[in-house]
């Protein structure tokens, strides 16, 4: 005897419902050798068993439920012993022992048949209750033959409606009608349209059935990657994809609308690994500078109090040297984790390398002079201060400290009302002294430090140093350079 294993495979049930529960419930952990599954193409985490369906992780769902090719969102509340097919349940509540299944029909409506895990179409009860009996209750007719045999495949119990969420309600206010929990209004019954268990199912869209079940499959690969965000599943280890599909396209523009800043960055990283797409990464880092920049210039303040005390002020640090942790210091990861770094400062030949002068001038302008970089600004007129963002720009840095210490407004003014209420115009002077460029000893954020750290000072501004770290970090956003707090 041979034994194969027939994967890739679709099994299709014909038997009971309540066989159907036994089997996706614990009868198929018999065959785990064949590597059967309770899960099959789809991406619930609990242990409740689907095929190509979602389960919401803020859903509660009972004892032995099965879904199939179903959508349960949000706060859904699922009973026990149920089984969903082919609906979405939107914030709905489902008893326990019953079956929902949905089907488009060819002209466009939806129907949604409700029934007891125990019942037998052929049988003429529904939810143990005699259906003759029901229909002289409620005072309308389930059979509009003579002579059709009445039984619950024939009965005309399920409403068309226009939507599935529609086609839903109306199954689980059948349910309520039936077991005695709603009152019943024939004057909206004999309104609606109703179909059998037998003509919804003979006026069925197959190409609906086929389309649904594509639906479900890009939905349950998009919810997976929201679920392994979620759960810190590294990127490079889920299956790569080609491209998007329209409803995955979709579902990622309403995801993003509501979703918060590191899911909505994660999804752009995770989303480019899968696709090998340079662009979604790229929009990760993107999202992470605008986010991180949006709140440092929402907490810009225009320093009015600010004066010029001194004619001459200098400040030089060190550079520094880091030992381990780099990079934990950085947004996103430092604003979601916090970072630990270990590092020291060092001189170079026994000097300070990092120097930044501010010395008052007579004249009504701003003047920038770098000598290690060779290059000199003067600025009568404050809007080329205040643009910003162009890591190009030779004066970048110092445009950002003029912001970020509120020496600058980020809008509006005139640089001769500033500098009238300064007390003059003045020159910052910068230099790195002997130190090549990627050196990887700190030294745009030492040299970003020591121009607040002059500023503050030579503009008689009290400080703390955790009001220098803040700044500085404010610099290295506003300079689009996203840099970390170690420096």
């Amino acid at each position: 005897m041979k034994l194969l294993r027939l994967a890739p495979a679709k099994f299709i049930h014909f038997g009971t419902t309540r066989e159907i529960l036994e089997l996706m419930n614990g009868g198929v952990d018999e065959y785990h050798y064949l590597r059967w599954s309770r899960k099959v193409g789809s991406s619930i985490r609990s242990d409740v068993s689907g095929y190509n369906s979602v389960l919401s992780s803020r859903a509660s769902v009972g004892k032995d439920c099965y879904l199939e090719v179903s959508y349960v969102h949000g706060n859904s509340r699922i009973g026990s012993h149920s089984v969903l097919s082919y609906i979405d349940v939107q914030e709905q509540v489902i008893p326990d022992n019953v079956v929902l299944h949905g089907l488009k029909q060819r002209n466009g409506k939806f129907i949604v048949r409700i029934f007891g895990v125990n019942d037998n179409p052929k049988e003429n009860r529904l939810f143990g209750r005699d259906l003759d009996e029901l229909e002289d209750t409620l005072g309308v007719r389930f059979w509009e033959e003579n002579g059709q045999a009445h039984t619950l495949w024939s009965a005309g119990l399920y409403q068309e409606a226009d939507t599935i969420r529609e086609a839903t309600d109306a199954a689980l206010e059948l349910y309520e009608i039936v077991t005695g929990g709603k009152d019943f209004d024939r004057s909206l019954w004999t309104a609606a349209s109703h179909k059998s268990l037998c003509a919804g199912f003979n006026e069925a869209d197959p190409d609906a059935i086929i389309a649904w079940n594509k639906r479900m499959a890009d939905l349950v690969t998009m919810d997976g990657i929201a679920k392994a965000i979620r759960d810190q599943v590294p990127a490079g280890s889920i299956r790569k994809l080609q491209s998007l599909t329209k409803i995955q396209k979709e579902w990622l523009r309403k995801r993003l609308r509501k979703a918060d800043f590191g899911e909505k960055m994660r999804l752009h990283y995770y989303l480019g690994v899968i696709l090998e797409d340079e662009n979604e990464v790229q929009e990760c880092f993107r999202i992470i500078q605008s986010e991180v920049l949006e709140a440092t210039i929402k907490n810009l303040a225009y320093n009015e109090q600010a004066r010029i005390v001194t004619d001459h002020h200098t400040v030089r640090l060190p550079l520094r040297v880091n030992w381990g942790g780099g990079w934990s210091d950085t947004p996103p990861y430092c604003n979601e984790k916090g970072g630990t770094v270990l590092n020291a400062a060092i001189l170079l030949n026994g000097e300070k390398p990092v120097e930044v002068t501010l010395e008052r001038i007579p004249e009504q302008k701003v003047v920038f002079d770098s000598r290690d970089m060779d290059v000199h600004g003067e600025f009568d007129t404050i809007e080329p201060l205040q643009a910003t963002g162009d890591p190009y720009d030779p004066f970048a840095l110092q445009k950002a400290c003029l912001l970020a210490c509120g020496i600058i407004p980020r809008e509006g003014h005139t640089l001769g009302e500033i500098l009238e209420r300064l007390g003059s115009g003045f020159v910052m002077h910068s230099e790195v002294r002997n130190v090549p460029k990627g050196s990887g000893l700190g030294t745009s954020s030492i040299l970003s430090a020591a121009c607040v750290k002059a500023v503050f000072e030579f503009m008689g501004i009290a400080y703390t140093e955790e009001d220098l770290y803040a700044h500085v970090l404010a610099m290295e956003q506003i300079m689009s350079t996203g840099g970390g707090w170690q420096d």
